[in-house]
Order: structure tokens, then C-alpha cells, then sequence
């Protein structure tokens, strides 16, 4: 009884360890240690994997270049809006885009935030100083935040001209009319002597 105890639990250890094993244990008749023995010497085979020398290998993909952040402050120079694209004469940043002019996509999910509040691309005009962190992965790159600082200009003066409210014309007098010139102005002389009143006496 002790000895198909100490079988059973050397086939349960077994079982643990190879799977497959447990299952011929468990199979064998006979005593414990014979059942042991064989679950012992059986040992799984794996199966080989047939060859195809007729299919061609898959040709290498090509790598792509990988996803590098970068960093830019500088000027705006363009915005396209439904491109969604920015221009940037950058001035300082990261090693790749400093002192160059760089095309920058925006897509729809970038934070853009202009003079402390979120706004859209729409918002940012040439002159902005800005600020742009995102990736690149090879020459295209991808804003993932804006920040940009400026004024947009005020409306663009109209090209057609407004019209203004025409004077009424002015009556200048002329040489022909009858007045007294600034030589001929007569004026008299004060004199002592009150001159008498022409009021009538009733």
C-alpha cells in the first residue's frame, strides 16, 4: 500500500513536469516503479517541420525611418489652414531643424494654443513667434503642440476705393462785384468833440 503511494506520487510529480509522460504512467499496468520507469524513459519527440524549398523567401521590407522628437522656436512664415501646414524659420531647437526653414504638419488632434488660450491653426498668421514639439521621421514633420505668441494683423485695407463725401461748392466772390476794396475803406478819424444825437425830441 505504501509502495503504490509513493508510485502515485511520482507519477503526479511527473505529470507536472512532462505532460505527456503523466498519461503513459497513468496507462502502464503493473506495479508503481515499472510505471515509473516508463513514464520515465518516454519522452516527447517533436515533430519536425517539413521543408518547402519551392516557396520563395519574403523579400526584406524596407525600414522605416524612426520617429525622432524634435523642438522648434522661431518665426511663422506661412500657414496653410486646410493643408494644415506651418512654415517655422526656426531659431533655436533641437540639433535637425535649427537655423532652417521647416514645413511642419499639423493634424486635426494637435494642441495649438495662441497667447495662453486653445485656438486653431486658422489663428496663427505670418510674424507669430512660436514654439513646436513633435516628431519627425526623416525630413516629414509632425506637430504634436503649438504654442504661438502675436497679433494678427487688423482687416487688409480694400483695394476699391470708398466713397467720400463730396464738399458742396463754395461762392467766391468775384472782381466784377461792387465791393470796397481794402484801399478804398474809409474809416473816420476820433474826434474831440461829441458829435450831436439825431433822436428826436418829443
Amino acid at each position: 500500500m505504501r509502495f503504490r503511494r509513493v508510485a502515485v506520487a511520482a507519477a503526479l510529480a511527473t505529470a507536472v513536469v512532462l505532460p505527456t509522460a503523466s498519461t503513459v504512467a497513468v496507462a502502464a499496468p503493473g506495479s508503481g516503479a515499472a510505471g515509473y520507469q516508463a513514464a520515465k524513459s518516454a519522452k516527447p519527440s517533436k515533430p519536425s517541420k517539413p521543408s518547402n524549398p519551392s516557396k520563395p523567401s519574403k523579400p526584406a521590407k524596407p525600414s522605416k525611418p524612426a520617429k525622432v522628437k524634435f523642438a522648434a522656436t522661431g518665426v511663422v512664415t506661412a500657414v496653410d489652414a486646410t493643408a494644415g501646414t506651418l512654415t517655422v524659420k526656426v531659431k533655436g531647437g533641437t540639433k535637425d531643424v535649427r537655423r532652417g526653414t521647416v514645413t511642419i504638419a499639423v493634424p486635426a488632434g494637435t494642441r495649438i494654443n495662441v497667447n495662453g488660450s486653445g485656438k486653431t491653426l486658422a489663428d496663427i498668421a505670418a510674424g507669430f513667434g512660436v514654439t513646436v514639439t513633435g516628431t519627425h521621421a526623416g525630413t516629414v514633420y509632425t506637430a504634436a503642440a503649438i504654442q504661438a505668441r502675436g497679433k494678427k494683423p487688423a482687416g487688409k485695407p480694400s483695394a476699391s476705393p470708398t466713397a467720400s463725401p463730396t464738399a458742396s461748392p463754395t461762392v467766391s466772390p468775384s472782381p466784377s462785384d461792387e465791393s470796397p476794396s481794402p484801399s478804398d475803406d474809409v474809416t473816420p478819424e476820433p474826434s474831440d468833440t461829441p458829435e450831436p444825437s439825431l433822436t428826436p425830441e418829443a
